[in-house]
This record gives structure tokens, C-alpha cells and sequence, in this order.
């Protein structure tokens, strides 16, 4: 039997924040894919979850928000890829997550500072050649 691995014991905590959570997220989804027989991926779609229903209030007008959002989108957008295809409903619940937060944010899109910018357009395309989104649809932000 393969030796199960604890993430939180090998990586740390982490959700400090949302830059945080882009940062670290992908690494340990990998980690979790391809050394950790996928033990961790309830754990870590209840981390992604618990920020959903956190940015769920957060208004994209305004600045402070849409600066938590704009890493919220990158953060999905690096970890999606990261999880086995064969875990379907999985990387679906983080899909869902992507699209929903997108649809709230991009009216704001123009509102948003530089970097929020940038964020946002990378999550674009990193969604677009995965094939989360549709890329003839989001040429303007790419």
C-alpha cells in the first residue's frame, strides 16, 4: 500500500489568502494527482467551496473586491488543469465555480485596476486553452 500523505502537513496551510491560494493550489493539486492517489481532492474541493461562498458577496464594483476576485479566477484557472480528467465531477464543481465568478465580474471588467486586469486576462486564457470557456467568445480579453 502506497504511503498516504498528509498535504496540509507537507505543503502548510494554504488559504492565507487568495494570492496565496493561486500560488500554492496548482502545485498541491499536482502533488495530490500524481503522488497522493487523488486522497486529497475532497479536502481541497471543500477549500475551494468555502472561498466561493465567500466571494458570492463580495461586490466586483468595487476595488477591494475585485482584486480578491481577480486572484480567486487565476487561482481556478492554474488548478483546474491540474486535476485528473478521470475525476470528472471534481474538476466540473471548479469549472462551475470559474464561469459563475467570471459571468459576476466581467460587467466590472473595464473598473478594475491594472493588475486586476492582467489577473483577469490570464485566467482567460489559461481557461481558454484548457477549454473551460469558449475562446471565440473572449477574444476581447485576451
Amino acid at each position: 500500500m502506497a504511503h498516504q500523505v498528509d498535504w496540509k502537513q507537507e505543503w502548510g496551510e494554504p488559504v492565507q489568502d487568495l494570492r496565496s491560494l493561486c500560488i500554492r493550489m496548482p502545485g498541491i493539486v499536482r502533488f495530490e494527482t500524481k503522488e497522493n492517489r487523488k486522497e486529497g481532492y475532497q479536502e481541497i474541493q471543500a477549500v475551494f467551496r468555502n472561498i466561493y461562498d465567500q466571494t458570492v458577496w463580495l461586490d466586483p464594483a468595487e476595488a477591494d473586491s475585485a482584486e480578491e476576485l481577480s486572484w480567486y479566477l487565476l487561482a481556478l484557472s492554474r488548478t483546474i488543469p491540474e486535476i485528473d480528467e478521470e475525476v470528472y465531477d471534481h474538476r466540473m464543481n471548479l469549472v462551475r465555480q470559474y464561469r459563475s465568478t467570471l459571468r459576476r465580474v466581467l460587467p466590472f471588467y473595464a473598473s478594475f485596476s491594472a493588475e486586476a486586469q492582467q489577473r483577469v486576462q490570464e485566467s482567460i486564457r489559461s481557461a481558454c486553452r484548457e477549454k473551460i470557456l469558449i475562446a471565440e467568445k473572449y477574444t476581447a480579453y485576451c
